[in-house]
């Protein structure tokens, strides 16, 4: 005959093992979910980021393409241009530089002057030479202004011819402010001119980090 005292005892140990049993579970399921659930967000990140990578390597390849189609239909409307005798690429490379170059404005400017059927004196140019500081590419290149003063002398006529070839020459020019002394005759005109030239495209291949 079993002793009750021992039967009891050996339930409580029984019950006492199973709950052991059951928190040894629960903590490691706890641990088990608790790494499953950083692991997957691991893993999200991981993809979002590869989406990212290659969303922008579609975006750089469509550019790609678009660039090289771009480049045939450029090349053959630069062989039009410069097959046309009154309108060639020279021309236009001349009407608006593609660097800042000052002496190449001087230069131009006494062309002018002597220009024509209604020449004048210069006896003066003045300006800023900026050649160190000014821009020479960009990566969206617009036209930049560069302004200088032109003095001249000569009659009247003559003055008047010198203002409408500075207007008429194929770099553009914009007369800002006239100053005239003297009469019909013999006259003296200062003048504030602006100019353009626009930065050559830069075309340095650009470089993005993906987060």
């Amino acid at each position: 005959m079993k002793d009750k005292g021992t039967v009891i005892v050996g339930k409580k140990a029984l019950i006492k093992k199973a709950g052991s049993q059951v928190f040894i579970a629960v903590v490691i399921g706890s641990i088990v979910v608790s790494f499953s659930v950083i692991f997957i967000k691991f893993l999200w990140g991981i993809k979002v980021h590869n989406d990212h990578v290659w969303a922008e390597k579609n975006t750089a390849k469509i550019a790609l393409e678009n660039n090289v189609k771009n480049l045939d239909e450029l090349k053959r409307s630069y062989l039009l241009l410069d097959n046309n005798e009154s309108v060639n690429a020279r021309t236009i490379l001349d009407a608006l530089p593609s660097k800042y170059d000052y002496p190449a404005l001087a230069t131009s400017v006494e062309n002018l002057v002597t220009k024509g059927s209604s020449p004048v004196v210069l006896t003066g140019f003045t300006g800023t030479d900026q050649q160190l500081e000014a821009q020479q590419k960009s990566s969206n290149p617009q036209p930049v202004e560069v302004p200088f003063t032109v003095t001249v002398k000569g009659s009247y006529d003559n003055i008047k011819g010198f203002i409408e070839r500075l207007q008429k020459s194929i770099r553009p020019m914009k007369v800002a402010n006239l100053s005239l002394s003297g009469n019909n005759a013999d006259m003296e005109a200062t003048i504030d001119v602006v100019t353009y030239y626009q930065p050559a495209q830069d075309l340095t291949i650009e470089t993005r980090t993906v987060e």
